[in-house]
């Protein structure tokens, strides 16, 4: 956002440090070449914020003086990367950084960690419940279980429950596309089926998927160029239960949400390989969208 415009954004640093810059690694990633690869860093230390510039080109500004090396900041604080971006750093309050205690399932094979959600959690025709402890409900039986032991559901797939601290990231308070430069470029006919490719903004690709990962992304894709002319906070959403039709087909009803669950798990982890950060793909309340400033779909293999 250029100095001069609409207010700047609100950068709310909680517990997780904040590293600024443009490098696709970043948690606050700037497509404009005047900010460098990595530019600063913000974190909170014993209630204080703080900031970082390790000697970046282009400078980092606290209102107009300029800085270099570590810096203690106020909350408020107007902060300038380079000459063309300013954020309002506000710390979170007590009630945003503190540590909360949430149960999780682990799939031992695949890793991939379940949350409960409002005490409950569906897997199969069996159903994990937390109600003055944790139990397995399956064919009209209650099983108690305890947290850390692996456990069976039928069929034999392991299990295990597990209790974390988790505590709430740093977040922006005004989302823009701007912040996730990317380009998706996305088609069916290639040499090995479904293809899809992940572009820097100097056309630099960086991360490349196949199979039923770029046909999720076909699909998300889709609606991301349909939503073009929306809000960012808005645009993208896909309902899963279409995703898992187009992708698997209706015979998947009964194992679809659980094969949905693994691929954007293995998305992911492609994207972390890749340093490219992984909340690109989103989930929430039963929608699933892919977050990048543009996406294209093309007939053929015209890479």
């Amino acid at each position: 956002m250029s100095v001069g415009d609409a207010p700047s954004p609100a950068l709310v640093v909680g517990h997780d440090p904040v590293n600024v810059g443009r490098g696709p690694f970043n948690d606050l990633v700037l497509s404009d070449p005047k900010v460098s690869w990595s530019h600063a860093r913000l974190w909170v230390e014993r209630g204080a914020l703080w900031l970082r510039d390790p000697g970046s080109r282009n400078g980092t500004f606290i209102g107009q003086r300029r800085v270099t090396g570590r810096h203690r900041i106020s909350d408020g604080d107007l902060i300038r990367f380079g000459p063309d971006f300013s954020v309002c750093v506000r710390r979170a309050d007590n009630a945003e950084t503190r540590e909360a205690e949430v149960t999780l399932v682990l799939d031992t094979v695949s890793g991939i960690q379940h949350r409960l959600r409002e005490g409950r959690l569906q897997i199969g025709q069996a159903e994990i419940i937390e109600d003055d402890g944790l139990f397995l409900l399956s064919a009209g039986s209650r099983q108690p279980l305890a947290f850390g032991a692996d456990f069976e559901l039928p069929g034999g797939h392991r299990l295990r429950a597990i209790r974390m601290r988790t505590v709430p990231k740093s977040t922006l308070g005004t989302e823009s596309a701007c912040l996730l430069p990317y380009l998706l470029r996305v088609g069916l006919d290639g040499p090995r089926g479904a293809w899809a490719e992940l572009r820097a903004t100097d056309d630099r690709i960086v991360c490349e998927f196949t199979a039923t990962r770029a046909e999720l992304l076909w699909v998300l894709a889709a609606r991301l160029i349909n939503d073009r002319n929306l809000d960012e906070p808005h645009r993208g959403w896909t309902d899963e239960q279409m995703v898992i039709t187009a992708v698997w087909g209706r015979d998947a009803t009964g194992t679809g949400a659980n094969r949905l669950k693994v691929l954007v798990y293995r998305v992911r982890a492609q994207l972390e390989s890749a340093g490219v950060r992984t909340d690109l793909i989103q989930r929430k309340g039963g929608r699933i969208r892919f977050r990048v400033a543009r996406a294209v779909q093309l007939a053929g293999d015209v890479r």
